[in-house]
């Protein structure tokens, strides 16, 4: 017997799950997808290169590890408001996306907005 035969499979994905989502698809393809739903997602490249020119410089993460050697708990208070947030471009590379944002939304948007989210999930879902 073989692999699973899963097909039409709705793939969520929160943060670095949300890269990870795009990087299997990248792997894989898309041919037993049939939406994918990004949720305050990590790009599967963040940083500022030739080929990425909106992507941020290596000063960003630089300061992160150093944040993390020096005082970690604060490094994760200072990443609530973090470089990251906002950057919501996935729209613009994803032919046919949806962009829902959610106004003063925080990163943990499954814990701060869950009634929210959970009901756009699955009208994009049923949709």
């Amino acid at each position: 017997m073989g692999g699973s035969r899963l097909t039409g499979v709705t793939l969520v994905g929160h943060s670095t799950g949300g890269g990870e989502i795009v990087r299997y698809i990248g792997r894989h393809g898309t041919d037993r997808v049939a939406k994918l739903i990004l949720v305050s997602a990590v790009p599967p490249l963040m940083l500022q290169t030739e080929d990425n020119p909106e992507g941020l410089p290596i000063s960003v993460f630089d300061g992160i590890r150093a944040g993390e050697a020096s005082d970690r708990s604060q490094l994760y208070r200072d990443l609530a408001d973090g470089p990251f947030f906002g950057h919501n471009r996935g729209n613009d590379v994803i032919a046919g996306a949806t962009l829902t944002v959610y106004e003063g939304g925080a990163h943990g948007l499954p814990d701060t907005d869950r009634d929210r989210l959970h009901a756009d999930l699955l009208a994009f879902i049923q949709s």
